[in-house]
């Protein structure tokens, strides 16, 4: 397999990441709103706004904009899920790990000092494939 190549997205050229942002291999679970495992359930915040032709709507002076969200703890990720499948019925939990070669990472609480549970920020490497660390998991046999 080829190395991705360590650049972030030209829409991130701008944006400073936080002290303490790192390449980690954390374990995480990630919701896939597609219903899927897929490239497309590990859009940064930033590239599905633009898709749908909303930034005007996404606060670019917060750098978690620009990444995806994960969680550390299951628990976290099970709210999320039900947060997300009102939205989106399809929703599924997937569990993988922030692969060092798919971007950076930093634990929320670490940047903004507030409980924000066991959330993560992930910086996306341009052409990054981060789904392929992840499989579906399903919280009802938990």
């Amino acid at each position: 397999m080829e190395q991705t190549q360590k650049i972030f997205p030209q829409y991130m050229r701008t944006v400073a990441l936080p002290d303490g942002a790192k390449e980690e291999n954390a374990d995480a679970y990630r919701i896939c709103k597609t219903g899927k495992v897929e490239e497309d359930s590990f859009l940064t915040t930033y590239a599905e706004y633009q898709r749908q032709n909303n930034l005007d709507a996404l606060d670019l002076s917060d750098v978690g904009s620009f990444g995806i969200s994960c969680w550390e703890k299951k628990r976290d990720a099970k709210r999320s899920l039900t947060f997300f499948t009102k939205k989106h019925p399809i929703a599924i939990a997937s569990k993988g790990i922030t692969n060092v070669d798919s971007g950076v990472i930093q634990r929320t609480k670490e940047r903004n000092g507030k409980n924000a549970k066991s959330h993560i920020d992930w910086w996306i490497y341009q052409d990054a494939t981060p789904h392929i660390y992840f499989e579906e998991v399903s919280f009802d046999d938990e």
